[in-house]
């Protein structure tokens, strides 16, 4: 996520920054909440669309998504994606 950080910094005041919790809670209640994604750019988009929606501080973000585990002909470690 890019947000600028000078007035959070000077004044140490939570209200000027992104509440990182309240981030992460809305990633795990996309991540977790029933599937409506076939593909994982449609939930990299979902993350990317919610964060900006709710956090006007946020100027831009970067969501990356990895599938574990993934058989394409032989086993991987994980495929993923990256959308910014």
């Amino acid at each position: 996520m890019s947000v600028c950080l000078k007035q959070a910094g000077e004044t140490d005041d939570l209200n000027q920054t992104v509440n990182y919790s309240d981030v992460y809670s809305q990633i795990r209640g996309i991540m977790e909440g029933t599937p409506h994604h076939q593909l994982i750019e449609s939930v990299a988009e979902k993350i990317a669309g919610e964060i900006l929606e709710t956090h006007p501080l946020v100027k831009d973000i970067t969501v990356s998504v990895h599938k574990p585990h993934v058989a394409l002909y032989g086993p991987l470690e994980s495929l993923g994606v990256e959308i910014w």
